[in-house]
């Protein structure tokens, strides 16, 4: 398994880089913009 560490300002944007696929993923962040990704991989929401 992959982990994302990524704040929320990085979600909605395209990026060149890829290193696994989204299944096999987990992301850690501060906040999901929406749940769309839920459907698709673990997300941990990290409060300050």
């Amino acid at each position: 398994m992959a982990f994302v560490l990524a704040d929320h300002t990085k979600f909605r944007r395209v990026f060149s880089v890829t290193f696994s696929q989204l299944k096999k993923c987990c992301i850690i962040t501060d906040s999901m913009p929406d749940n769309r990704y839920a459907k698709e991989t673990v997300i941990k929401e990290v409060m300050k």
